[in-house]
């Protein structure tokens, strides 16, 4: 009887150990749900921020809410309660002009591998805004990011984010008809806020 208690006894404290292990993994964290969880935090502080700087005459049409993007690979702000055509691309309603749209997406630019970023983003978003009849009123650059402002009719922004080695870079892009070109800081500051997590 001794003996089968006690082996009783040390079975329930193995099924506690375990159970405590359990929950300890269950605890932790991984970089990626981290990333994540930081990222959503960040979108939901920028927004209003965002949100404040929309011009009187255009509250009625235009305000952004945080999103995710496919696979939750980035967080950013999207235009609430614009048409989706798409994935990840807005359409604006009537009253913003148009051709007033709002995209955000990766792009690998073919196999998804390391690459000059910086080169095929050029290649890709920006070398368009660079022939005959546009003016560019805004090209930032620095280590990891582009930002472009053009106009020719419509106004054109493009913010391009990217990490050396990684594989795919990501970009926010929006056109403006003439009816939203007030917005335009509106946007850039929604594009800025984009926040990739999945580099791979």
């Amino acid at each position: 009887m001794l003996k089968q208690a006690t082996a009783v006894a040390f079975g329930g404290m193995v099924l506690a150990m375990l159970g405590c292990g359990d929950t300890k993994k269950a605890d932790e964290e991984s970089p990626t749900l981290k990333a994540r969880r930081e990222a959503k935090a960040s979108s939901e502080e920028q927004v209003g921020k965002v949100n404040d700087l929309v011009p009187s005459a255009l509250k009625a049409q235009l305000s952004f809410e945080p999103s995710m993007l496919r696979n939750d690979s980035a967080a950013v702000l999207v235009p609430k309660a614009w048409e989706t055509v798409f994935e990840g691309n807005f359409r604006a309603p009537s009253a913003l002009g148009f051709g007033t749209n709002y995209w955000v997406s990766s792009n690998c630019d073919g196999m998804c591998s390391p690459k000059d970023w910086a080169e095929v983003s050029d290649k890709v978003d920006f070398k368009q805004f660079s022939g005959d009849g546009w003016k560019v009123l805004k090209d930032e650059k620095s280590d990891g990011m582009r930002v472009l402002v053009a106009e020719k009719e419509s106004l054109h922004l493009v913010v391009a984010k990217w990490q050396e080695g990684a594989d795919r870079y990501y970009a926010c892009r929006a056109t403006l008809a003439p009816a939203a070109k007030e917005a335009a800081q509106v946007f850039e500051a929604a594009c800025r806020a984009m926040i990739p997590i999945d580099w791979d």
